[in-house]
């Protein structure tokens, strides 16, 4: 009776069947497996709309006997493997209508390419031959970009040499917590280099501004390290200029205006001879401070030669009124 229900079975299946070795072929005459499918192969959900019942392969442990793992549909629309880890459950989605990936959560329809979720903080790590390079975690307060003791994360890659439009995030030693990248760790951040010399190193181009704060509707200033569209506290401020100080006011060759013509001037212009008038302030945008403080301390050193010049004058007119008393 078996051997007339095994070929009987095979015709009715399309399959066939070798009772020596137990293989099973479908579109095959000769399987090498238990099962040997040519051709596509469709499994369908047992009932619409139930997650227990979703199309797909259970794996089961041979040591227990027991259903260990399952890869198949999550439901209608996201395949994926499930795991017989307690409070885990799914560990991979993948959405079949957008490519997006989902590591411990189904991933957002249409919006993020990649969702990871975990419990103690999502982490992805980086490696290069085997060992850690770096990576990304987050937490419930923070977001962390990290590369491994004495080792480089970069982007683009490669980084040596560097491209155009780089951000490197440069750990050069390891943190007090590992891996890891804060104020105690000593690792730089370079903008547009690949040799960092502080804590944050931009390099602007000719005429590129460097750092822009402000809100969403500021505009940068074409030429200048840094703009700033808002007020600026610090304790202290120190400007580095490369003209000559004004000490040159004190040389004995240096021309001072008359007071008379330097009346004169101002009556006529408007401003002292030298500081921009208020017109040209507000044509070009403001003043540079260090410029403006060398201009200011050269009409203070100024006003101290007419000082000078008056003292002069003051103690020859009393001396020639003593003498005049004298003669009374």
């Amino acid at each position: 009776m078996k051997k007339f229900w095994l070929p009987f079975l095979s015709i009715l299946l399309g399959a066939t069947i070798s009772s020596a070795q137990s293989n099973v072929g479908i579109g095959t005459n000769a399987p090498d497996y238990k099962l040997d499918v040519v051709g596509r192969m469709r499994i369908q959900a047992g009932t619409v709309n139930d997650a227990n019942t979703t199309s797909g392969i259970w794996f089961t442990d041979y040591r227990s006997n027991t259903n260990l793992a399952f890869i198949g549909m999550a439901d209608s629309v996201n395949y994926g493997f499930w795991g017989s880890r307690p409070g885990v459950g799914w560990q991979f989605f993948f959405d079949a209508r957008y490519g997006n990936v989902g590591i411990g959560r189904k991933p957002s329809s249409g919006v993020s390419r990649l969702s990871i979720d975990h419990p103690d903080g999502a982490f992805v790590g980086l490696y290069s031959d085997g060992r850690y390079s770096g990576g990304f975690q987050a937490t419930d307060s923070s977001l962390e970009i990290s590369g491994a003791s004495s080792s480089n994360l970069c982007f683009p890659q490669p980084c040596s040499p560097a491209p155009a439009k780089d951000i490197i995030i440069w750990p050069v030693a390891p943190c007090t917590s590992f891996p890891c990248f804060s104020l105690f760790s000593p690792g730089k951040v370079g903008f547009y280099t690949t040799n960092p010399t502080s804590r944050v190193h931009i390099v602007a181009g000719t005429g590129v501004t460097g750092v822009l704060i402000g809100g969403a509707t500021s505009e940068s200033a074409t030429g200048f390290m840094l703009n700033v569209d808002g007020k600026i506290m610090c304790e202290e401020l120190r400007v580095q200029l490369s003209t000559a100080w004004p000490d040159y006011v004190f040389d004995a060759k240096y021309n001072l205006t008359n007071l008379d013509e330097l009346e004169s001037k101002v009556k006529r212009e408007g401003h002292l001879p030298g500081i921009l008038s208020a017109a040209s302030i507000e044509a070009q945008g403001g003043v540079e401070v260090g410029e403006m403080q060398r201009k200011m301390l050269e009409k203070i050193e100024e006003l101290y030669l007419y000082v000078f010049e008056l003292n002069k004058e003051n103690k020859a007119l009393k001396a020639e009124m003593a003498k005049t008393k004298k003669r009374r």
